[in-house]
């Protein structure tokens, strides 16, 4: 099962997810977390832009470039290969 999370920075997304994953540790089942973020910094970092990570106005346009040129989808895609 896949759980996606979305909303604005600072809504809460993580104690959602936080809560989400404790819930299903107890109930015996095993979760991965990914956060769409990690893929933007990480596709930073290979661009040599490892200064950038830390600005959040350089990880939405990177996050915005690259769904402009794969598909809305490309971070999702990226994180689950």
């Amino acid at each position: 099962m896949i759980i996606g999370i979305t909303g604005l920075a600072g809504s809460g997304k993580g104690t959602v997810a936080d809560i989400l994953s404790e819930l299903v540790v107890n109930a015996g089942m095993m979760v991965r977390r990914y956060n769409l973020s990690d893929e933007i910094k990480a596709e930073l970092i290979r661009r040599g832009r490892l200064d950038d990570c830390a600005s959040r106005t350089k990880l939405i346009e990177t996050g915005n470039e690259l769904r402009d040129t794969f598909g809305d989808g490309i971070l999702a895609r990226r994180i689950l290969a």
